[in-house]
């Protein structure tokens, strides 16, 4: 399509015309929108045909969380081509942040979905990506192996061809199975995949919504671990999943582990201001590995 109101046409099925398009916070990848028609209001994210990949995976990534049936996601409207461009139309919806109310209900939900299963390996069927960063997902029937070479090592390769030096990684990826006592091994759980603040809210009925998922299948522990980065979740939030599902031996070892992958994701999307901190996290993650050993 080569006009953006000829797409919503043939996508709606009528006649529409756009009232307005005014820019709204969504991250600083994409051109995001609250795109006013005559008939409905949407959230539209733009990107050059280029780069359509990271929209694609996260229609698909919408769409794998909504078939569990456990967290309300933004309805997916469509998606395609304008002139150059590649388009994500969703479900507007007004949120606002996470209260104790909201809290609770997405703790009972996001322990349903790390229950709903689906797959009995590591991964996706796709890759995707966490932010900008490609994020791989070929399968694997062993975690520590899954998080080792698609999680970390991608991230610690693209560390140091960018120049920044990470001296202490290899003994933590060569180390990485003292983390999995006996007992502390996952089974394969949908994940949000990049569950910080920053990616939740509630609607005007308190009802919590999850977005700008980086979808697969893996340690459930690994979406909690994150969540706590940014000043985290309400309290509620942790006290209603715990109910739900209860902590693993060796998890406070483990939760700086899976936030190494977004510490180096920072280091490698937004520059050396992020160094200092993976590197104590290596140190001390190499210290607690050896106590554990």
């Amino acid at each position: 399509m080569e006009s953006l109101a000829e797409f919503l046409e043939d996508l709606l099925g009528h006649p529409i015309e756009i009232l307005s398009s005014e820019p709204v916070g969504g991250g600083c990848i994409h051109d995001s929108r609250r795109l006013k028609t005559s008939g409905d209001t949407f959230f539209l994210k733009q990107s050059s045909w280029g780069d359509r990949a990271l929209l694609e995976t996260e229609a698909a990534g919408l769409t794998a969380l909504a078939r569990t049936k456990t967290v309300r996601t933004p309805a997916l409207v469509g998606s395609g081509k304008v002139g150059q461009q590649f388009v994500l139309l969703l479900e507007w919806m007004d949120l606002g942040p996470l209260e104790n109310r909201s809290g609770a209900i997405l703790g009972e939900q996001l322990a349903a979905l790390h229950r709903a299963g689906g797959s009995e390996t590591f991964g996706w069927e796709q890759d995707n990506f966490i932010g900008a960063t490609p994020q791989p997902n070929a399968p694997n029937t062993s975690w520590p192996e899954f998080f080792r070479e698609r999680r970390l090592l991608p991230q610690i390769s693209l560390a140091q061809k960018q120049g920044h030096s990470l001296p202490d990684a290899e003994p933590l990826l060569s180390g990485i199975e003292s983390f999995f006592p006996d007992g502390a091994e996952p089974i394969p759980a949908p994940l949000h995949g990049d569950l910080w603040g920053g990616n939740a809210g509630s609607d005007g009925a308190g009802n919590p919504v999850l977005f700008d998922p980086a979808f697969y299948f893996g340690d459930p522990e690994t979406d909690l671990a994150f969540s706590h980065f940014f000043g985290g979740f309400p309290t509620s939030f942790y006290r209603s999943y715990q109910e739900q599902i209860s902590e693993r031996p060796g998890w406070k070892t483990r939760q700086p582990l899976y936030n190494l992958y977004h510490v180096l994701n920072h280091l490698n999307l937004f520059g050396s201001s992020y160094q200092t901190g993976a590197v104590r996290m290596i140190e001390e993650l190499n210290a607690a590995a050896k106590g554990a050993s």
